[in-house]
C-alpha cells in the first residue's frame, strides 16, 4: 500500500476529532448533571415552600375559627347568660323601685286633688285712642244648633284690636265676632 505523507495527519485529525467529541459529550453530560442537580434542589425548595404555605394556611384557618368562637362566646347570645344569684339583687331593686313609684303616684294624685291655680291672661295696654279705628263685623258661622237644630241667639261678643298698617298709615282694626248660644229655659 501506498501511504501518502498526509495519511498520518489524517489519522491524527480523526483521533483528535473523536477525542473532541468525547470531551464535548463529557462536558454536555456534566452540564446536564449539574442542571438536573439544580432542578432537584429547586424542586425540593419549592416543595418545602409549598408545604410551609399549606401549613401557614391551615394555621390561619385554625386561628380564624378560634377567633370566631371566642367572639361568639364573648358577644353572642350565650354571653348574655343570667346568673341566678343576681336575681336576688334584681328583686331587691324592683321592690325599691316599686315603692318609689307608688310614693310618686300618691304624691301626684294628692296634687291633682288640690284646686289648680288659674293664671290670668297677660293684659296689654290698650291701643292709643287717637288712632283711627276700622270696625269689621263678622257674621255668625251658623244660626242653628249643631246638636238639636234650634235657633241660636246672640249672648255676647268677642272684640279684638290689633295694630295694622295701610300704605304707611297706621290704624286700629277692630274685629267683632258674635258669640251664639241657646237661650236658657
Amino acid at each position: 500500500m501506498n501511504l501518502s505523507p498526509y495519511e498520518p495527519l489524517l489519522e491524527t485529525v480523526d483521533a483528535d476529532q473523536s477525542r473532541l467529541w468525547q470531551v464535548e459529550n463529557e462536558a454536555r453530560n456534566q452540564v446536564i448533571l449539574s442542571l438536573n442537580k439544580t432542578a432537584l434542589v429547586h424542586a425540593s425548595e419549592l416543595a418545602q415552600r409549598d408545604a410551609e404555605l399549606a401549613q401557614s394556611k391551615a394555621e390561619l384557618a385554625l386561628l380564624k375559627v378560634q377567633l370566631e368562637t371566642l367572639r361568639r362566646l364573648k358577644f353572642g347570645r350565650s354571653a348574655e347568660r343570667f346568673d341566678p344569684t343576681q336575681q336576688q339583687l334584681f328583686d331587691e331593686s324592683v321592690a325599691a323601685d316599686l315603692a318609689d313609684v307608688e310614693a310618686q303616684l300618691e304624691a301626684h294624685t294628692a296634687a291633682a286633688k288640690k284646686p289648680s291655680i288659674t293664671r290670668a291672661k297677660p293684659v296689654r295696654k290698650p291701643l292709643p285712642e287717637h288712632l283711627p279705628r276700622v270696625i269689621c263685623h263678622l257674621p255668625a258661622a251658623s244660626c242653628n244648633c249643631a246638636k238639636c237644630g234650634g235657633d241660636l241667639h246672640q249672648i255676647g261678643e268677642e272684640v279684638s284690636e290689633k295694630l295694622d298698617q295701610k300704605s304707611a298709615k297706621y290704624f286700629v282694626l277692630k274685629t267683632i265676632r258674635p258669640g251664639s248660644g241657646l237661650p236658657q229655659m
